[in-house]
């Protein structure tokens, strides 16, 4: 009976198998988790208010601009907030507000500051990532007699977190910042307008 032998091409399937497998595995490990899906920071779940002005006008300073479609851009919220909370995108109830007050949001500073910095440990020293969010708006109510009113909102947010963060974790956190800009944007400035009777 004949030795039964691998021919030299049979002796290599072996090895070049173990080669994929490890290349296969390199490439898994390499491969970034996908991202989240992208959410968007709306007012939707609040009442709408009663709005008592024409439709507000929304406009930007020099180096600003409207970002549409940014998930983590302060901007969009003055945009959504309008576009939720006010009746009609800003129309008050039972006209068009062509003879009432005139009103406009002059957003002055939007943005997100990320800042890392270590932080000392017992045995080892870690890092800390802080996010600082700011949307400073220009609030101007420009009444039938030509009278002007106006204040400064300012909302701001801080998220400190120490230790490794992924990138997946950065963009949930720059996230987080925007609901607390949210929040307190919108505190602020529907106590001003109830303040001013433009809304009730």
């Amino acid at each position: 009976m004949a030795a039964f032998s691998l021919t030299p091409a049979a002796k290599k399937r072996p090895v070049f198998g173990f080669l994929l497998v490890i290349l296969v595995l390199c490439a898994a490990c390499t491969i970034a988790p996908p991202s989240p899906p992208v959410q968007k920071q709306t007012f939707a779940h609040m009442p709408r208010l009663n709005w008592q002005a024409a439709p507000p006008a929304i406009t930007y300073a020099p180096g600003l601009q409207n970002q549409k479609g940014s998930a983590y851009n302060p901007v969009s919220i003055v945009e959504n907030w309008v576009q939720d909370r006010l009746p009609y995108g800003g129309r008050f109830e039972g006209g068009d507000g062509s003879e009432s007050a005139k009103v406009t949001f002059t957003i002055m500073a939007a943005g997100i500051t990320e800042t890392r910095s270590q932080v000392r440990g017992i045995l080892f020293d870690g890092e800390q990532v802080s996010l600082k969010g700011v949307l400073t708006v220009k609030a101007e109510i420009f009444g039938q007699n030509g009278g002007v009113r106006e204040t400064v909102i300012e909302a701001r947010a801080v998220l400190n977190r120490e230790g490794a963060i992924s990138l997946n974790e950065l963009d949930a956190g720059r996230f987080l910042v925007i609901q607390r800009l949210s929040t307190d944007f919108d505190r602020r400035m529907e106590t001003y307008l109830r303040r001013q009777n433009i809304v009730f």
